[in-house]
């Protein structure tokens, strides 16, 4: 990953994190969204990128219930209160993962504890996560670890067409939520209001 990358992603992460928070009516959900626009602002900049779609976990404090996990096999709940498959979704540079949904992890902690009534401690939340595949931790090592800052990320091989097939997800960002997300880009210094925007910000 050259420096030149990082600093668009880090860039790019600023953009995804104004405008989901100002406007994402899914925030803390919307993990695919992130991923489709970003992969496309990316190739706006020469940067090609694999949207990746599977299991991931995040020691995200040291406590025994400081761990957020998206794993289609468990059962879990949309915010709509119905069923929905615990997935994730990041994007795949080479070896190297690329997630630009982290910062949502301390609204994932309390949607959690507002769920099952437990105390997420959420100490590590960065606004994204640059990290190359072979040092995630597999699950067990995520669960286990004595201190926050470690993540597990295992792609699930023909899930992302699976859920595009049956019309739960569609394979590409919403052209005008990616309009959107060019201009924010392109105006760092911009001020991002939407139906989400906290005026007292």
């Amino acid at each position: 990953m050259t420096p030149e990358n990082l600093n668009l992603i880090e860039r790019l992460s600023k953009a995804l994190v104004k405008l989901t928070n100002a406007a994402s009516l899914n925030l803390g959900a919307d993990c695919l969204i992130h991923a489709q626009l970003a992969q496309r602002l990316m190739q706006d900049h020469g940067i090609a990128s694999r949207v990746v779609v599977g299991a991931a976990a995040w020691r995200v404090g040291s406590g025994d219930s400081d761990v957020i996990t998206h794993m289609p096999s468990s059962v879990s709940v949309n915010q709509g209160g119905k069923p929905a498959i615990g997935y994730h979704a990041w994007l795949q540079i080479g070896d190297t993962i690329v997630d630009f949904s982290t910062h949502t992890l301390q609204r994932k902690g309390r949607e959690l504890d507002a769920l099952d009534g437990g105390t997420t401690n959420v100490v590590w939340c960065p606004d994204y996560l640059v990290v190359n595949a072979r040092e995630t931790k597999t699950f067990r090592e995520v669960a286990q670890a004595p201190a926050e800052g470690v993540s597990f990320y295992a792609e699930i091989p023909g899930l992302l067409d699976l859920m595009v097939e049956r019309g739960l997800v569609t394979d590409q960002p919403d052209e005008y939520d990616l309009s959107m997300l060019r201009l924010v880009f392109a105006s760092p210094d911009a001020t991002v209001l939407g139906p989400c925007s906290n005026p007292a910000e």
